[in-house]
């Protein structure tokens, strides 16, 4: 009976694979879903016009400084928010927090009205489905790179290994 190490090294391989895949899907949806999916967001603001501001532009009237997401159609973009600033926006009078279906909140300044409140919520409930694509990037990547160089690297070392073998 004669040995067929690549065979056998395949199939091994192929094992790890499944195994390594799911457990690091879990693991990057674990840790990662925390942050893209059930995360604290804030929708980043549209000023009327670039920095820097006077005084009276700051302590002004909100949407004389902010333009109106609903009223003006804008596409908004979201960034994550840092761990120190949602401790403190929490409590803050100034901020509304606008908790989703899949546990992610929205932090935003209680001086947009209730259509741009509604608005922005809309938005990133709409958006919900990029924030999973990016996690399913990353757990792909984190699934398959590392098996692929396992792959490349153990059929270099056989490949390697049958130039020695007599004919």
């Amino acid at each position: 009976m004669a040995v067929n190490v690549g065979r056998g090294l395949f199939r091994a391989w192929i094992v790890v694979t499944v195994v390594w895949t799911i457990g690091s899907s879990l693991l990057t949806y674990e840790i990662m879903g925390r942050d893209l999916i059930r995360g604290s967001f804030q929708p980043m603001a549209a000023y009327r016009k670039p920095g820097p501001y006077t005084d009276a532009e700051v302590f002004g009237p909100f949407y004389g400084l902010v333009r109106s997401p609903s009223a003006e159609r804008l596409t908004l973009t979201f960034r994550p928010v840092e761990y120190e600033d949602r401790t403190k926006w929490e409590n803050d009078p100034k901020m509304l927090i606008v908790k989703m279906p899949d546990e992610s909140r929205v932090f935003m300044a209680v001086e947009y009205n209730r259509a741009d409140r509604d608005y922005i919520a809309m938005q990133f409930w709409d958006q919900r489905w990029w924030r999973r694509g990016e996690l399913a990037k990353h757990a792909a990547l984190w699934s398959i790179a590392p098996m692929l160089a396992l792959f490349v690297v153990v059929y270099s070392l056989l490949w390697v290994g049958r130039g020695f073998k007599s004919r």
